[in-house]
């Protein structure tokens, strides 16, 4: 992690945030409260992954998940799922990033999170760019360009951005 007061305020409410997660992590498994335990994981998964511990994310996501899996209601799986395929795709693992986020992408469009499925394509489409399978990348970002119209008009013009910019890289790749 970054040493404290690197990012002023904001690092220390990541800490608190931290903190926090901690404290509902405890105390939801003093009351056996699965689904405040798999939020306290998801937080936790998450407070690591933005300061680029991966292993730890993935530790945290990966008892989430499981713990997830086994409720009727499944609180989050769709994102952790996804998160989970980030991590793998940043530590260039991808053909297990691209079939955790084919697993995202199927759980996301039974909840209807197209957030999720947009973020899960991207991965999808990022990992085969790892594998040097251009064309079925064009085809996941374009997927993602789709699913991005559908999406907050802000997030949808920022998310276009992106699909462009992921788009040069691999026609300049192609020659």
């Amino acid at each position: 992690g970054l040493p404290p007061g690197h990012f002023g305020k904001q690092y220390k409410d990541f800490q608190k945030y931290y903190q926090i997660s901690r404290e509902i992590e405890m105390n939801s498994k003093k009351t056996n409260d699965t689904s405040g335990i798999v939020s306290s994981n998801v937080n936790l998964g998450y407070y690591f992954l933005n300061n680029f511990t991966n292993d730890s994310a993935y530790f945290y996501l990966s008892k989430a998940e499981k713990l997830s899996a086994l409720t009727e209601e499944k609180p989050h799986l769709e994102t952790i799922i996804q998160y989970k395929s980030s991590i793998l795709w940043s530590e260039n693992n991808f053909a297990e990033a691209e079939q955790q986020a084919i697993k995202a992408v199927a759980i996301a469009n039974l909840k209807n999170n197209k957030e999720v499925v947009y973020n899960s394509y991207l991965t999808i489409a990022n990992s085969l760019v790892g594998m040097n399978n251009f064309e079925d990348a064009i085809f996941y970002y374009n997927q993602a360009m789709e699913i991005s119209e559908s999406l907050d008009s802000d997030f949808s013009k920022v998310s276009k951005a992106q699909i462009y910019n992921y788009l040069g890289i691999v026609y300049e790749k192609q020659n």
